[in-house]
């Protein structure tokens, strides 16, 4: 009796082992940054499609499940240089799901616009973000999880009333993503705003 008691605990120790093996929090770094890009290049943001927010939001994003081709499209403008973001950074993701993660970050830039009455406008541009990340193996398989408030503005100064491209944009939502992801692939959460443009924030497994 005692030899099958021993042989009981050796099994479930052993099953202890494997199973925290395959499940458990990862420690893992993470690039990440927020673009926007033009219509035009809407095509540079290919792969898997899932909801990036919560049901109901009403600025709702989609997730991209984006493979390491897709990720180096995204970061590489046609020219062969690499795309400016708004702001960008990394962070390393030690628990699931409550790594806190924030940023804000802001951009201007002056445009010309020969067609206006002053010639030129600024551009300015800021997003921010508060809420949590987590990483971890579920049954093997490497995941990522975001859950969080973003913000992102975007404003013309002096406006150009004339053209709806330099129309102010607000977006507020409460994104939300959990999914599978490998090192070297991106989770793209985008939207689309009012001028067809896209805003993006991107995150890459390390």
């Amino acid at each position: 009796m005692w030899g099958l008691l021993g042989v009981a605990a050796l099994c479930l120790i052993a099953y202890g082992v494997v199973y925290y093996q395959l499940n458990h929090d990862l420690d893992v770094e993470f690039d990440w940054a927020t673009y926007r890009i033009e219509a035009s290049e809407g095509a540079v943001v290919q792969g898997g499609v899932n909801p990036g927010s919560r049901t109901g939001d009403p600025q709702p994003f989609e997730a991209i499940h984006m493979g390491t081709e897709q990720v180096a499209a995204l970061r590489t403008l046609a020219d062969g240089s690499r795309r400016d973001a708004i702001v960008s950074g990394s962070v390393r993701v030690t628990s699931w799901p409550r790594t806190a993660f924030t940023f804000a970050g802001a951009t201007t830039k002056r445009i010309s616009i020969p067609d206006s009455p002053t010639g030129s406008t600024m551009k300015s541009e800021s997003n921010s973000l508060a809420g949590f990340l987590g990483s971890r193996l579920q049954n093997g398989s490497p995941r990522f999880r975001i859950e969080g408030k973003l913000i992102y503005e975007r404003d013309f100064h002096p406006p150009v009333s004339s053209d709806p491209a330099y129309a102010p944009e607000a977006v507020f939502s409460h994104i939300l993503y959990e999914g599978p992801l490998h090192r070297g692939e991106g989770i793209a959460l985008r939207r689309e705003l009012n001028d067809g443009s896209i805003y993006i924030l991107f995150f890459e497994m390390k």
